[in-house]
């Protein structure tokens, strides 16, 4: 995404409202973990509601939330059977009124066959359109709806500015045997040389949340860790590193105890 002149990208999270519903589709495990089908039930039930596909999310499959890195090897399914694909679709605003109208109209698009149309449309467009996808009724029992608040993150432009200014620097040990700076401000700590991470508050809820500052002239790595009291308790944290270079030993162990937890 590129930048406007003076300017940077921030890496900004914030919460949303989403309709969360459930709905049956006749299509085996293995069919829903096609990546090619999943852009297909996305982008049918988008369709279907007139929202764009990147406000429609697959966020479990017969009650198991999604992962990407396991791949199931279903069975393929009689006409009978199907599999349950829960979906969150991002409200317009978090005014009670758009909600409501939301979880209204995803109940109709089901109701009335809307929702299995696109879907079936979207498959045979994509070339994953099984027969029976094309055999199952499109009209779907009143399904389950309801409010849930979710985190997204969004790419924002902000002024460039220098953000490591009046702190100071310390020297710490990466999990690679590596000495770096940790440079420590009034509220964040950071190990990359322009990236850093500040406490920002919602509008809508008044919650805390991380925001990232990107810089295009970081000189410590491509990948970097922001995280609430990383470093030092309640102060925002990051950390900047290359794979074969490593994060420090202590958020390495913090994250290893994280993963195995």
């Amino acid at each position: 995404m590129p930048t406007s002149a003076g300017k940077l990208l921030v890496e900004q999270q914030k919460e949303v409202k989403a309709v969360s519903t459930v709905l049956p589709f006749a299509l085996s495990l293995s069919d829903v973990q096609n990546p090619v089908m999943k852009d297909a039930l996305t982008e049918g039930v988008a369709s279907a509601l007139g929202f764009p596909s990147s406000d429609v999310k697959i966020t479990a499959i017969n009650g198991v939330p999604v992962d990407p890195s396991l791949h199931f090897s279903g069975r393929r399914l009689s006409v009978a059977e199907s599999v349950d694909v829960t979906f969150e679709i991002i409200s317009q605003s978090a005014d009670p009124v758009d909600t409501d109208a939301l979880e209204s109209n995803v109940v109709e698009a089901a109701a009335t066959g809307a929702i299995v149309a696109n879907v079936q449309k979207a498959a045979s467009d994509k070339g994953v359109l099984t027969q029976e996808l094309v055999d199952m009724p499109r009209a779907l029992s009143t399904p389950t709806v309801g409010i849930v608040t979710i985190t997204v993150t969004e790419l924002v432009e902000v002024d460039k500015s220098q953000t490591f200014t009046n702190g100071t620097a310390t020297k710490v040990k990466t999990h690679g045997g590596d000495d770096v700076s940790l440079f420590e401000g009034h509220d964040f700590t950071s190990t990359c040389s322009h990236v850093k991470c500040s406490f920002d508050v919602s509008p809508e809820t008044t919650r805390k949340h991380v925001t990232v500052h990107h810089h295009s002239l970081e000189q410590y790595g491509h990948r970097h860790v922001c995280k609430d009291s990383l470093h030092t308790e309640g102060k925002c944290g990051c950390e900047c590193y290359n794979e074969a270079e490593g994060l420090t030993e202590f958020v390495q162990a913090m994250m290893e105890a994280r993963n195995s937890a």
